[in-house]
């Protein structure tokens, strides 16, 4: 898919967090007139991530899986784009911070091999990609225990949780529960709501260390847009 998102980080803070961050091993393969290309590598595993630092972008393309993020100024703002699997939306562990501005399930995806050119926020593909994947998970039982049962990016899962929406864990009771107390939000209607206490599982850590590199955890087959199911 292909998803645009404004961030709250500024040109220059993403570049000095990617010269100077102890999260990797920064390396300067190429410096030019408007353009340097630079690798970050994870200390502890064989992958790294590509960057190409223009003038008034950053194109970074992820380690293992080669998404890519083009990190760019639309009149005063910074914006993203993101070009991958929906999983692996802000999962990666050698990625600069990115931060979204606004809710992120608000934002447009603009192209998708699920929808073509349709656009639509968010919201609606992550709902729409579900059912997809329930659909496989009740007929293809064979090819979805070979694919990451994460159904949602981590990004994903904090705004629900925000939202109040109680977002079960595909991996069952082993993951850590998380806790949200008092948690007070304003419904769409304009009325506020008041949610005492909500249990949920997120699927924060299991396959962490694939996963944030952008490597899928299992072999699965990828469609076109390298999306996972």
């Amino acid at each position: 898919m292909k998803i645009q998102f404004e961030i709250k980080e500024k040109l220059p803070e993403i570049i000095a967090e990617i010269m100077h961050s102890d999260k990797w091993q920064t390396k300067i393969l190429e410096k030019m007139h408007g353009l340097e290309r630079i690798t970050i590598k994870d200390p502890n595993y064989k992958s790294e991530a590509c960057i190409e630092i223009w003038q008034h972008e950053i194109h970074i393309r992820t380690a293992w899986s080669n998404y890519t993020y083009r990190i760019f100024t639309r009149g005063n703002a910074v914006w993203c784009e993101y070009i991958g699997a929906y999983r692996g939306l802000l999962e990666q562990k050698l990625l600069p911070s990115l931060t979204p501005k606004m809710n992120i399930l608000d934002s447009e995806v603009v192209e998708s091999s699920l929808t073509g050119n349709k656009r639509q926020t968010l919201r609606t593909y992550s709902s729409e990609n579900l059912k997809l994947k329930n659909f496989r998970r009740d007929n293809f039982k064979e090819e979805y225990n070979v694919t990451s049962p994460q159904d949602h990016p981590t990004v994903v899962y904090d705004e629900y949780i925000k939202e109040g929406m109680p977002m079960p864990s595909p991996y069952g009771d082993s993951l850590l529960c998380k806790t949200i107390h008092d948690l007070e939000r304003t419904r769409t209607i304009g009325r506020t709501g008041i949610i005492a206490q909500i249990n949920i599982i997120i699927p924060r850590h299991c396959c962490s260390d694939l996963i944030k590199n952008g490597k899928p955890p299992v072999t699965g087959v990828e469609d076109t847009n390298r999306t996972w199911y």
